[in-house]
């Protein structure tokens, strides 16, 4: 056993004075040392630029998002005002005459135009009433309370329309 820790001990002591570096090696060793140490230093910023890069990126995106959810609704907007064009052109193009005969001299053709609508609306009227006293008339025949109303009506109105005249 101590023949084999002794011939240990001598090979130790023989190849560690060969394995031994010069001068001008170590200084190598040590400029080597001092690249990797730059080359991790360098490393090291780029991981950082890349993750702010990263960053910057993500903040980006987030704003290409917006502005793209932005032009979808500013899209829908300019369809939605399209189409109410185009409904308001064709109404226009219905209403071409009513709009010719309103503005015709000066604008007064709208009184006209008033008085036309308003005295085909009160013919109308006078028309559902007279079919509306002609069906209670004939009425009054078959059910006598529906005369005796409708004659207290009629009353009525002739006392308004002579009190009108008195005046």
């Amino acid at each position: 056993m101590k023949k084999v820790i002794l011939s240990f001990i001598a090979l130790c002591v023989i190849t560690t004075t060969g394995f031994a570096l010069t001068t001008q090696e170590r200084n190598w060793a040590e400029e080597a040392r001092g690249y990797f140490a730059k080359a991790k230093e360098q490393a090291a910023e780029q991981q950082k630029v890349l993750e702010e890069q990263d960053r910057e990126n993500s903040v980006l995106d987030q704003l290409a998002q917006g502005q793209r959810q932005e032009i979808v609704r500013l899209s829908t907007e300019i369809e939605t005002a399209h189409k109410n064009e185009l409904a308001a052109v064709a109404w226009r193009k219905s209403n071409e005459p009513v709009i010719t005969q309103v503005n015709k001299y000066w604008g007064l053709g709208a009184f006209a135009y008033g008085f036309k609508v308003l005295s085909r609306h009160l013919f109308i009227l006078l028309g559902v009433l007279a079919v509306l006293a002609a069906v209670l008339f004939a009425l009054s025949f078959a059910f006598p309370w529906i005369g005796t109303a409708f004659s207290t009506v009629l009353e009525f109105l002739r006392t308004i329309i002579s009190r009108f005249r008195k005046k």
